[in-house]
């Protein structure tokens, strides 16, 4: 948790350290629950969590029809992103520091809401999933086919009908801040169908062609190197003390930029652990919790 305070402060604005962290305290106790406790918490907790988000867009669509939608508009936008924005075009690196401490407190109430909800959910899963084995080699053939084809049939059209609505309303002149938080909301409830798509595909390569995803584990082997590492780099290209390209770049240009610098990182990884056990953080998160 006080790594991600650290990060959100000093690096990137989209910090999930502090709430993997909380969550991850949350579910302790239940690491020593039965199965049948873990799928009623995680049934519970997600019906309930899209419940409210679900309650929460209508409410917001509707008073959409009553309030103009400038005044929706600077309503819902914060004073403190706006000053995030201008010191990312033409601030210094202290004065992003205090408007990313400064946006990091005043949407981490609504992050532990959403997001941290989803986290704990994941969470849940992974316990009841480790102990099941449902992501071991074993895993029956059935069960895998039946994973992909959640995500093909379900998890995918899905969520290219929520992407392209997403996109037509960032790139519309007059883009509405009700439509984009309703489309986060669906997006977040409906990610699970295409997660487990994912899960599926990543199981059948591994039966079949392992060497074709075999190359990402050393990525994964320093995930949290990996994390930091993208965050800096990211700072980099920009930062108006970098390259500057902050809102001079396409939404489409986001990807192939993401992309390449998780593919320089995982080449890094690759050859990081021909020599050492653990990544740069990993290590000094070891000496730092290590007997302690």
């Amino acid at each position: 948790m006080a790594l991600g305070i650290i990060h959100g402060t000093l690096l990137w604005f989209g910090e999930i350290l502090f709430i993997y962290g909380l969550f991850g305290l949350a579910i302790t106790p239940f690491l020593f629950r039965s199965d049948k406790v873990l799928k009623a918490w995680i049934w519970l907790t997600f019906i309930s969590f899209a419940s409210v988000s679900l309650i929460f867009s209508s409410l917001l669509m509707a008073i959409d029809k009553f309030l103009p939608e400038e005044d929706l508009s600077a309503s819902l936008s914060s004073k403190r992103a706006l000053e995030l924005d201008k010191s990312m075009l033409n601030g210094t690196y202290l004065d992003s520091i205090d408007s990313r401490a400064s946006y990091w407190l005043e949407t981490i109430p609504f992050l532990i809401l959403f997001q941290g909800i989803v986290a704990f959910v994941a969470f849940l899963m992974g316990i009841y999933a480790s102990r099941s084995n449902l992501l071991s080699p074993s895993t029956p053939e059935k069960h895998i086919f039946k994973m992909i084809k959640i995500g093909v049939i379900f998890g995918l059209p899905i969520q290219l009908v929520l992407a392209t609505l997403w996109l037509m309303n960032s790139a519309a002149p007059n883009n509405s801040e009700i439509v984009h938080l309703g489309l986060t909301a669906i997006s977040m409830i409906t990610a699970p169908l295409l997660s487990v798509g994912y899960l599926g595909a990543i199981l059948a390569i591994i039966r079949i062609q392992p060497r074709l995803v075999g190359w990402m584990k050393s990525a994964g082997k320093v995930s949290l190197t990996t994390y930091i590492s993208q965050s800096i780099a990211m700072l980099f290209i920009f930062a108006p003390w970098g390259l500057g390209l902050f809102q001079r770049v396409e939404l489409w240009q986001l990807m192939p930029i993401a992309l390449t610098i998780w593919l320089i990182q995982s080449y890094c990884a690759t050859l990081w652990l021909k020599r050492f056990n653990l990544g740069p953080m990993e290590a000094a998160l070891n000496f730092l919790t290590k007997n302690r």
